[in-house]
């Protein structure tokens, strides 16, 4: 017959204890509080009591409790007018409150990759120095490196393997759950090479929460990545790509542009009695009055208004100073041309230049009262924007941006420029 187990008394893994929610000091944290997420937390306290308790620790010399991890529980609290919470009293060392935090967050599924970067990247310098190892460079002195990739290269092996260590992870667990030496390389790229300032101007925007955008975003220079950051924040573009080709003056070639580039090529491939014979074919088919301005004299050097941007292929105005800036309502602008590159002058006026461009251009058309057609060719337009025309002046508040020479369904071809 077998024998009855033996009863044993269970060991306490540690007390809970119940203290004022307005006792506690949440303190600087690794991830941001999402103030919608800890008020819908705190309701849902509210209705179903607190699952799982905070932890907490008494720092020396102070009054209080330091907040070690759960920060959207404490704030959700504070949000619902809970008065007290259930918390777990752990120890005060910095290291250990770190470590603390990490693991509660890095195992989260559906993590903002770059809140998930930095826990993947301060795991690997907390363990490392746990077990007694020298920290690894710094994230500045590492991406201020030329040889940055091979040495983040090196960093991911040691990382995959102090972690994996650390949480008894083999090669195919650490890869099921996205540890594995891809994905921390992935990680630490985007930790290491994108400043925290960079970090906290895209919180909120659609590619901070796309990691291939942001891998994208860490292979720029730093001075690159702040253009492509602003040009994203003022929604002049929509991803990094299309940001990079702006600032390359490479924007996505239309099929105008595709056909136009086609028949350049197939010109410059003429000889000269056929040159001839193609340019006599293209007078008679150009709208009447239209003139074609194509040599370098046309092309003019603009100094650019102060703290302005003028983006490639914008309608360029003068100011009455003399400055250029991009189309917009006003009374005083005198439209100059098309914009032949993109221009940052973050500086003083006239720090920076724009070559401008004066010819026939297409803008985008507006609507209602202010749609231009067929009808209009002939008359004046005026300026809305760097990208936009208007039939008429808005009760006299806009400037003039040229002669509508012809309308189609892309919007109205204008001859622009200061003659």
């Amino acid at each position: 017959m077998a024998s009855q187990p033996i009863a044993v008394e269970p060991d306490v893994a540690g007390e809970i204890l119940i203290i004022p929610v307005y006792d506690i000091e949440i303190g600087e944290r690794l991830r941001p509080i999402d103030e919608n997420w800890a008020a819908a937390l705190g309701q849902v306290m509210v209705r179903e009591g607190q699952q799982t308790p905070i932890e907490v620790c008494v720092l020396p010399g102070k009054s209080g409790w330091r907040l070690v991890a759960g920060a959207h529980r404490v704030r959700g609290a504070q949000l619902a007018e809970i008065a007290y919470i259930e918390a777990r009293v752990v120890s005060a060392s910095l290291a250990h409150r770190r470590m603390r935090e990490i693991s509660e967050n890095l195992w989260r599924k559906n993590l903002d990759p770059m809140d998930r970067a930095a826990f993947v990247a301060e795991a690997h310098q907390l363990l490392r120095t746990r077990a007694g190892l020298e920290p690894h460079a710094s994230a500045q002195s590492i991406a201020a490196n030329a040889r940055w990739k091979k040495d983040l290269d090196a960093a991911a092996v040691d990382a995959s393997a102090t972690i994996a260590d650390a949480y008894g992870l083999d090669a195919q667990l650490g890869e099921s759950i996205g540890l594995s030496e891809r994905t921390i390389r992935n990680d630490l790229l985007i930790y290491r090479r994108i400043s925290p300032a960079l970090i906290e101007k895209l919180r909120g925007h659609p590619v901070a929460s796309n990691a291939t955008q942001l891998r994208a975003l860490a292979k720029r220079d730093a001075r690159e990545q702040r253009d492509i950051v602003d040009l994203l924040i003022q929604g002049h573009a929509k991803s990094v790509g299309e940001a990079v080709s702006t600032l390359l003056q490479k924007p996505k070639p239309r099929p105008e542009d595709k056909r136009l580039s086609a028949f350049v090529g197939t010109f410059g491939r003429m000889g000269l009695a056929e040159k001839k014979g193609a340019l006599a074919t293209l007078k008679g088919m150009l709208p009447a009055g239209y003139k074609l301005l194509s040599s370098a004299s046309d092309t003019f050097r603009r100094p650019v208004k102060g703290a302005t941007t003028i983006y490639a292929g914008g309608l360029v105005c003068l100011t009455a100073t003399g400055f250029a800036v991009p189309g917009s309502v006003s009374t005083t602008l005198k439209a100059d041309g098309r914009a032949q590159s993109t221009v940052v002058n973050p500086g003083a006026d006239g720090a920076l230049f724009v070559d401008v461009r004066p010819g026939v251009y297409r803008y985008a058309n507006s609507a209602s009262g202010d749609l231009i057609t067929a009808a209009d060719v002939g008359n004046d337009c005026y300026v809305v924007d760097d990208a936009t025309v208007a039939k008429t002046s808005g009760g006299s508040t806009r400037s003039i941006a040229g002669k509508i020479v012809d309308v189609d369904a892309q919007g109205v071809w204008v001859r622009i420029g200061i003659r």
